[in-house]
């Protein structure tokens, strides 16, 4: 992984550049399950809608279940201290950071888990 990745857009690039996005929309979707959150991504969606529908998924958690949306940080292994931060500092794109974060943390779970088995 390089540490240059600095946008939700890089993070999906690597994992297609590593052929491993499938491997991260089923990590998505996993975690989404295991949180019992009623989101799926088809592993075919181009990455470009993922980005988009994972933005909607989230904004939606936020606004409407922000319960859930914690016991979805705590599956994905996100601090929440920084989340409400991130929401408080940044209250028109906080969004696309959390986004970024998720996304950037599950990239991270599908590269070591592919390098280290």
């Amino acid at each position: 992984m390089k540490p240059e990745i600095t946008s939700t857009k890089l993070v999906v690039q690597a994992a297609i550049k590593e052929q491993l996005y499938v491997v991260l929309v089923k990590q998505l979707n996993k975690d989404f399950e295991l949180s019992n959150i009623a989101t799926v991504f088809l592993e075919t969606i181009a990455p470009e809608f993922l980005i988009v529908q994972l933005e909607k998924s989230i904004e939606q958690l936020v606004l409407k279940d922000f319960d859930l949306f914690l016991n979805f940080l705590y599956r994905v292994d996100l601090s929440e201290k920084k989340v409400k931060v991130i929401i408080a500092e940044y209250p028109d794109k906080y969004v696309k950071e959390i986004t970024f974060l998720v996304v950037k943390r599950e990239w991270q779970k599908v590269w070591f888990r592919n390098q280290y088995s």
